[in-house]
C-alpha cells in the first residue's frame, strides 16, 4: 500500500469553524484541497494562496498570487494576481496586478494591472488599470485607463470612461462614453447620447450608421452580445413641432437632391494623374459591380504590402472633395491605418456595398479610378 504524504500543521496557523464554515488565517502560503465537508468561510494568506475545490466559496485574500480551481461562487477576493476558472461568480474583486480569466461574474472589479480575460459581467463598478485584452465587458460603469485596450464589446448602464490608450474594439454602447483626448485607433460601432467632441479615434459609428452604410447592424452587435440603445430611453423633452417640421418640408428638400449628379458630375468625371501603379481600367457599370469581381493582386512582403495598402487608400481618398468623404471610405481607411488587416478582411464586402449604395443614393458613379483602387485593396488583403 502506497504511504500517504505527510501532513504538518505549522506553528501559526489560525483554524476554526463559525457556522458551519471553515475559516484559514496563515501569514505563509496556504494551498487547500479539502476543506473537511465545510463551505469556506474565510481564507487570508500572507503568500501565494492556492484552492482547489469543487466549490470554492467565502471571502478569499493573498499577499501573493491567488489561483483557484473549481466553481466559485465567493463573497469577495482580494489578491496582487488572479487566475479564475471558467464561469467565476465574485461579488467583490480586488486585483492589484494581473487577472487571467474566462468567464467572471461580479458585482464590482477594481483590477490594478493587465487583464486577459474571456467576457466580465458586472452589475456594478468595473475599474481597470492596465491593459486589456477581452472579448466583452459589462457593468454599471466601466471605467478602463491602460495603455491598450483590445475588445469585441464593451458596455454600460450608465457610463464608460476610457483613457488615453490605444483602441481596438468592435462596439461601444453606453448613454454616456468619454475619451480621453489621447486617445487612438478604432472602435468600428459607438452608440451613446452625450456629444463626445473631437478624438483621435476611427471608426466611431453610430448603429443607425452602420445599418445605413454596410446593413446588418442588429446581426453584427448581436453577434459580439450587445444590443442599441433602446428606444424608451430616447430623450423624450423634444418639442412635437420640431420633429414634424421636417416631414413637412420633405418634398422641397428633395428638389435640391434631384440635382445632385450635375453638382458632383465634376469630380466624378475629372481625370486626375494617375500613378504609376495604377493604370486606368474602365468599368462598363462599376455601380453593379459584385466584390466576387475584383481580381486579387497578391503582395510579396509585408511592407510592401502596407505600402501598396496605403498607396491605394491615398487614391481613393484624393478623388473625393474635402467634406464629401463616403463613411464607407473612412471605415476602409481606419482599418488601413490601424493595420487590421484581419478586420478588413472580414468586412471588405460590407465596405463595398456600403461605398456602392453612397453613390447609388447620389445618382452618380464611383470614379473609375476608385474602383479599380479598391481592386487593389480587396487584392492585397485576401493575398495577406
Amino acid at each position: 500500500m502506497a504511504k500517504s504524504a505527510s501532513f504538518t500543521l505549522p506553528a501559526g496557523v489560525d483554524l476554526s469553524v463559525e457556522d458551519n464554515k471553515l475559516n484559514v488565517r496563515y501569514d505563509g502560503d496556504v494551498s487547500l484541497e479539502q476543506s473537511m465537508g465545510l463551505e469556506l468561510g474565510s481564507v487570508t494568506a500572507g503568500g501565494d494562496l492556492h484552492v482547489a475545490l469543487e466549490k470554492i466559496t467565502g471571502a478569499l485574500s493573498a499577499g501573493g498570487k491567488l489561483s483557484l480551481e473549481g466553481a466559485v461562487d465567493a463573497s469577495s477576493i482580494e489578491a496582487p494576481t488572479l487566475t479564475l476558472p471558467d464561469g467565476a461568480s465574485v461579488q467583490t474583486l480586488n486585483v492589484a496586478g494581473d487577472l487571467t480569466a474566462s468567464d467572471v461574474t461580479v458585482t464590482d472589479a477594481t483590477i490594478g494591472g493587465n487583464v486577459k480575460a474571456g467576457t466580465i459581467n458586472a452589475t456594478g463598478t468595473v475599474t481597470i488599470s492596465g491593459t486589456v485584452e477581452v472579448t466583452k465587458i459589462t457593468g454599471r460603469v466601466v471605467e478602463i485607463s491602460g495603455a491598450t485596450l483590445k475588445a469585441k464589446a464593451i458596455s454600460a448602464t450608465e457610463r464608460i470612461t476610457i483613457g488615453p490608450g490605444k483602441l481596438q474594439i468592435d462596439v461601444v454602447v453606453a448613454p454616456e462614453v468619454t475619451f480621453d483626448a489621447g486617445a487612438s485607433g478604432r472602435i468600428t460601432v459607438i452608440e451613446s447620447r452625450n456629444d463626445r467632441g473631437a478624438s483621435k479615434i476611427k471608426g466611431g459609428l453610430s448603429a443607425s450608421d452602420y445599418e445605413e452604410i454596410m446593413g446588418g447592424a442588429d446581426e453584427f452587435l448581436a453577434a459580439r452580445g450587445v444590443a442599441p440603445l433602446g428606444a424608451e430611453d430616447a430623450d423624450a423633452t423634444q418639442i412635437p413641432d420640431e420633429v414634424e417640421e421636417p416631414q413637412a418640408d420633405e418634398p422641397e428638400a428633395e428638389e435640391p437632391e434631384a440635382e445632385e449628379p450635375a453638382a458632383e458630375e465634376p469630380v466624378v468625371d475629372e481625370a486626375p494623374v494617375v500613378d504609376e501603379d495604377f493604370g486606368e481600367e474602365e468599368d462598363e457599370d462599376p455601380l453593379s459591380v459584385s466584390i466576387d469581381d475584383l481580381e486579387p493582386i497578391g503582395a510579396s512582403v509585408d511592407e510592401e504590402l502596407l505600402g501598396k495598402l496605403e498607396a491605394a487608400m491615398t487614391k481613393i481618398r484624393s478623388l473625393y472633395k474635402a467634406g464629401d468623404e463616403p463613411p464607407a471610405v473612412t471605415q476602409l481607411g481606419a482599418y488601413i491605418d490601424s493595420r487590421e488587416l484581419d478586420d478588413l478582411r472580414e468586412n471588405i464586402t460590407g465596405i463595398w456595398n456600403g461605398l456602392l449604395t453612397f453613390h447609388q443614393k447620389k445618382g452618380i458613379r464611383p470614379h473609375h479610378q476608385v474602383t479599380h483602387a479598391f481592386n487593389v485593396i480587396h487584392g492585397l488583403v485576401q493575398e495577406a
